[in-house]
């Protein structure tokens, strides 16, 4: 098996965020619509699919998927993907609001295949209320 060509690494990232105030934050909008404003169109380095509805402690949750928004990266990916098999780091964006801590909670990864059970290990230890 080949190694990956360094141009086609990307780093590996866990960030979990808690914004506090949430109910003034949505009182407005509701979540998804926040999540767009705030994070979606502010991360730079990576653009996000429609979000997909979920489940987190009870709680209804946003589960966004994405990849990079630069297009030599992505063209970088196709070709790794395609003709040389290597599977891309997914990227994925975790949102939902605790209404009895009263926060908004924000679990984004990037991690490699071998590495998926980390953001549910984290996700996990995290605790909303």
């Amino acid at each position: 098996m080949l190694p990956t060509p360094v141009w086609l690494k990307r780093d590996q990232r866990i960030a979990v965020q808690r914004v506090s105030a949430a109910n003034v934050l949505l009182e407005q909008e509701t979540l998804e619509d926040w999540t767009v404003r705030t994070l979606s169109h502010a991360d730079k380095k990576r653009r996000y699919q429609a979000p997909e509805s979920t489940s987190i402690y009870g709680h209804k949750a946003l589960m966004r998927r994405g990849g990079p928004r630069d297009l030599r990266v992505r063209a970088a990916e196709w070709v790794a993907t395609r003709w040389l098999k290597k599977v891309a780091p997914a990227i994925e964006m975790r949102v939902w609001h605790c209404e009895h801590s009263n926060k908004i909670f924000v679990l984004e990864n990037e991690v490699v295949q071998a590495n998926a059970h980390v953001p549910v290990d984290v996700l996990d230890s995290l605790a909303c209320h």
